[in-house]
């Protein structure tokens, strides 16, 4: 293949690229289902409620015009374990202006306890 035919190639493999890119954008403020509008400014989050490992439960609307922070987090993933402690500093700063909700995804609920009470979680963080 010569310089001139790879150059070509390149161009018209760059053009398809940002063909496909244009056709198959979504929308901007809508979600993938298409269903549910995105996350804007202004609109509140959809409701939703959660219990804690002591049976306590909590709804999001009853925190109406406060601020939470809703961290989803599991005991495989490093990364999560990593920002705990960083998300249990935070709650302990504002604990005043803001509510900090850790969801654990773990395949049981003895290893998200565990790994809560190893570092230092209070049962609604």
């Amino acid at each position: 293949m010569t310089q001139a035919q790879r150059t070509t190639l390149y161009i018209l493999v760059l053009i398809a690229s940002a063909a496909w890119i244009t056709i198959s954008a979504e929308p901007t403020a809508v979600s993938t289902t298409g269903k549910t509008p995105a996350p804007q400014a202004g609109f509140p989050a959809p409701d939703f409620t959660l219990r804690t490992p002591t049976g306590e439960i909590y709804t999001l609307s009853e925190l109406n015009g406060q601020a939470v922070l809703v961290n989803f987090w599991a005991t495989w993933c490093p990364p999560c374990r990593k920002e705990l402690p960083m998300l249990l500093e935070m709650a302990r700063r504002n604990r005043h202006r803001l509510q900090v909700w850790a969801v654990s995804l773990s395949h049981t609920h003895e290893h998200a306890v565990a790994l809560a009470v190893a570092s230092a979680l209070p049962e609604r963080v």
